[in-house]
């Protein structure tokens, strides 16, 4: 502890005569400041201070948390200008970070996964090319506009991974697991049925066309209606359900965030930048449907 904080703690305890309680929880939380400014807390600015309540709330931390993380920075820092330590007061201002209320979609659970995505008897070609979408879609974490915007010859070998550029032009690596490359070639075996004129579009219109996201979303509710009566489902369901699949099976968010291309501009070091080697492996060993073993299905 640095002779500063020192001097506060003890300010707090004598003068200020705090609950032996209370004087723990503003030591707890300036020391841990401390320790996230190298010993430096007391020559922060009012921008880094702030920074650092963005970082906790991003870490999970609840509002009353923060707040008492605020009240103990705010207290320091006014103590701090009171005994010409600084001439300003940096945590005059700081305000609790607020997180946006975006409702996510619910993800389908691994057996209304397996239900939605059981592969069909047919050999329509829509009905192939529908599935192969569906199974994509899943084991890829793509979004629709990135999965509409794929085109045949990137995936005419059946690769087991493959670079995208996704939105705000961000390049990231996605995979395809058994399941989503053994769909594809049944599609890919029907293909040239919808082909009027070259189209380099993976996956075809009626009339041989580039699919749009609208016709995706009309195809997905439909077998979500004959597989999954009374569940409304979305693409960006089967990206949540994705996203939170993986998660629950190997805990490792950083690679999760890293296959769902997801980039925050402004807390450019929330996520670590993983090698390729390390995406696989928590890839295959994480998702439902990746797995190589047993039959195509």
């Amino acid at each position: 502890m640095t002779d500063s904080l020192s001097r506060f703690i003890d300010f707090l305890r004598y003068e200020r005569g705090l609950t032996r309680s209370t004087l723990a929880t503003y030591r707890r939380s300036l020391e841990q400041a401390e320790r996230a400014f190298s010993g430096a807390l007391g020559a922060q600015s009012s921008a880094a201070l702030q920074e650092y309540l963005n970082g906790l709330r991003r870490k999970g931390l609840a509002a009353t948390t923060l707040n008492r993380h605020r009240a103990a920075l705010k207290t320091f820092f006014n103590w701090l200008r009171a005994h010409h330590l600084r001439e300003d007061d940096p945590a005059k201002n700081l305000d609790i970070p607020k997180i946006r209320n975006k409702t996510l979609p619910k993800a389908l659970t691994p057996d209304e996964i397996a239900d939605l995505l059981r592969p069909p008897r047919s050999r329509d070609a829509l009905v192939l090319r529908n599935h192969a979408i569906f199974e994509l879609l899943y084991s890829s974490g793509l979004r629709l506009a990135e999965l509409v915007a794929l085109d045949y010859p990137d995936l005419a070998r059946l690769p087991d991974d493959l670079v995208i550029t996704g939105k705000g032009a961000h390049q990231r690596r996605i995979f395809i697991g058994a399941k989503a490359k053994a769909a594809l070639a049944r599609w890919f075996g029907v293909r040239g049925r919808l082909l009027e004129r070259p189209e380099p579009a993976l996956f075809l219109s009626r009339s041989g066309r580039r699919l749009d996201g609208r016709s995706v979303e009309l195809a997905l509710a439909r077998r979500a209606r004959e597989r999954l009566p009374g569940r409304h489902v979305t693409p960006h369901m089967l990206r949540h359900s994705f996203a939170s699949h993986m998660l629950q099976s190997s805990g490792d968010i950083r690679a999760v965030q890293e296959l769902l291309g997801h980039r925050n501009l402004s807390t450019t070091q929330i996520y670590t930048y993983l090698d390729f080697q390390r995406l696989a492996q928590v890839y295959d060993k994480a998702h439902p449907r990746a797995k190589k073993s047993g039959a195509p299905g």
